[in-house]
């Protein structure tokens, strides 16, 4: 390396330690810095102790980052709302004057809607909002079906519910008193398989009716009906007869609303909920977390989602995402008898760090974890799945505890290495593991460089920038809620510091497959057939070294396999359990 470019790494060290805004930009020197072909000599040579002194700035830069401490960008109330919904959401007010939209409603209707009325709501649903937001009356929520402007051709509702009193000195101009504020989601309906089983389920339909409930909502009239279904118009009026009757509902245009509204309580419910107070139970998709003290006096938090009573799936999180699922997913697993537990491991979310080990006494410490988790829960065996990092840990867990195991997965990673894998991964991934291998000292300061940047607000932008070349993985984030879930995971996985993330780099790079054939219970993996950022070839060297592991393609799917086609999982989960008994 020339004294030139040396002199550009030591000024790069420092801008990831004060510009976080120049993340990506600091990000392409290093990564051309130090792994071009011209300094790899140099970099066997810092690994040997040579040039103390660009080490000694490493160290500066690193403590300069400690001192400075984090400095989030706090999110108004507001925002903070609209992010949690993950479909097109405005905020207004009594005025009808619109103060707030998130990126989805931006795109649906410009920036340019300043009221309520700019919005291109029909004129009768806006009276009935009128209406609602005006009433003494008690009702938590208004739904009705209708569209934005871009929304016309699409079959949709719009949600009005009113949310807790902001004071309005957050918005420009504003006189800092509190006023009343109402959040309008627009749901489309395409009603899933997953929606419409459960309305199905809620009020007794057969699937026939629940099908013609749906062609109801969607617009469609009785010979259209007819024809689709290959029905006749007086079967279609006696099927209506019955939903009207074991619904409750008046006529066609309630079970429309009821429907709609069935459908947006299941899109939105949870996220409403986390933010602004109560919604209807029956809406709300299982979901709880909660915090256990182990043994050695540590903090451990987890999430449970789905069926309470159904069989245990300890869900082991990927870094530093994975622990929360999309509201279908668990939906769908409450259906199915799945009971997803995903612990945090220390450092991450709220359960505590350990200090001062290396990677072998993690492993060790976190299956003892999830051991104590399982003995709280009174779970004597469970179904073990670890996402991509998160394997390595359900391994160690299923040859430490092989009684505690009714079946092992791996979701879009096997736990295994080898060293020219590198050089198939997408740049930023190959860059952190290379660090990781190759200048282990640099990976902290690069790490806290990551997390001021997520502080900064910019945790999509960097999910995005992580799956750019994973055409399946862009095509998931399409979908605002994955998004959310793996910006709020990157929050949350990290609010500690950065010192787990290290962690799971360092494990990343390690080859666990002699360990796997001590293992009573074989690895089934899942792996997406499209994943652009682990191979598949990865996990099909794992199963030709590993006696019994068996591997499931899962057509479609890139690394996000556990978010975009969970329906493989659960479906996998429930034959193993099925083969077990």
């Amino acid at each position: 390396m020339s004294g030139r470019d040396r002199e550009k790494l030591i000024s790069a060290a420092y801008s990831a330690t004060l510009s976080p805004d120049q993340y990506y930009e600091t990000l392409d020197m290093m990564d051309e810095l130090i792994f071009s072909d011209q300094s790899a000599k140099y970099i066997d040579a810092l690994k040997q102790g040579a040039d103390p002194e660009l080490m000694a700035h490493f160290q500066r830069a690193h403590d300069i980052q400690l001192l400075l401490g984090r400095k989030k960008t706090e999110k108004s109330a507001e925002r903070i709302l609209l992010d949690a919904t993950p479909n097109p959401a405005l905020i207004f007010d009594q005025a009808e004057k619109i103060v707030a939209m998130n990126d989805l409603a931006r795109q649906m209707i410009g920036d340019d809607c300043l009221t309520l009325a700019d919005c291109g709501v029909s004129e009768h649903v806006l009276q009935d909002i009128r209406q609602f937001f005006g009433s003494d009356a008690v009702q938590e929520i208004f739904v009705e079906p209708d569209h934005l402007f871009a929304g016309k051709k699409m079959n949709s509702c719009l949600m009005v519910r009113e949310i807790p009193a902001v004071a309005d000195v957050e918005r420009p101009g504003g006189s800092g008193r509190a006023e009343k504020s109402f959040l309008l989601t627009i749901v489309n309906l395409g009603f899933d398989p997953s929606t419409t089983s459960l309305f199905r389920q809620a009020y007794g339909l057969t699937p026939a009716e629940a099908s013609v409930a749906v062609h109801l909502a969607n617009g469609m009239q009785l010979p259209e009906i007819a024809a689709e279904r290959d029905s006749t118009i007086a079967t279609l009026r006696s099927q209506i007869k019955s939903i009207k009757k074991k619904t409750n509902a008046r006529d066609v245009p309630a079970i429309v609303r009821l429907l709609c509204g069935f459908s947006a309580g299941m899109l939105t419910s949870s996220q409403l909920a986390r933010t602004s107070g109560t919604v209807a139970e029956e809406a709300r998709p299982p979901r709880s977390s909660a915090e256990m003290i182990l043994s050695d006096g540590r903090k451990m938090s987890y999430l449970e989602q789905g069926s309470p009573d159904g069989i245990p799936v300890i869900m082991l999180h990927n870094m530093p995402y994975g622990v929360e699922l999309p509201q279908n997913a668990i939906a769908a697993a409450s259906r199915m008898n799945l009971r997803i537990i995903a612990p945090y491991r220390p450092g991450c979310g709220n359960s505590d760090n350990l200090k001062n080990i290396d990677a072998e006494q993690l492993l060790d410490h976190v299956a003892a974890d999830i051991q104590e988790l399982l003995d709280q829960l009174d779970i004597s065996k469970a179904v073990i799945a670890g996402q991509t990092v998160g394997a390595i840990f359900a391994l160690r867990f299923a040859r430490l505890y092989p009684r505690s195991v009714s079946s092992l997965f791996a979701i879009s990673r096997a736990p295994i290495w080898r060293e020219e894998w590198a050089a198939q991964m997408p740049k930023r991934q190959r860059f952190i593991l290379g660090l990781a291998r190759h200048m282990p000292q640099l990976l902290p300061l690069i790490m806290r460089a990551t997390v001021a940047f997520i502080d900064k607000g910019h945790a999509k932008t960097l999910i995005q920038s992580l799956c750019q070349n994973s055409a399946a993985d862009m095509q998931a984030l399409k979908n605002a809620e994955i998004l959310e879930l793996m910006a709020r995971g990157c929050e949350e996985g990290l609010k500690q510091g950065v010192e787990a993330f290290c962690q799971d780099c360092l494990l990343a790079i390690m080859d666990f497959s002699e360990e796997a054939k001590l293992l009573e219970t074989p690895f089934h993996i899942l792996h997406g057939d499209l994943d652009q950022i682990v191979h598949i070839s990865q996990s099909e060297c794992f199963v030709a070294n590993v006696p019994g592991t068996t591997l499931e393609i899962v057509e479609g799917a890139g690394q996000l396999l556990i978010y975009s086609h969970w329906d493989s999982v659960f479906r996998a989960i429930k034959r193993s359990h099925k083969n077990s008994n």
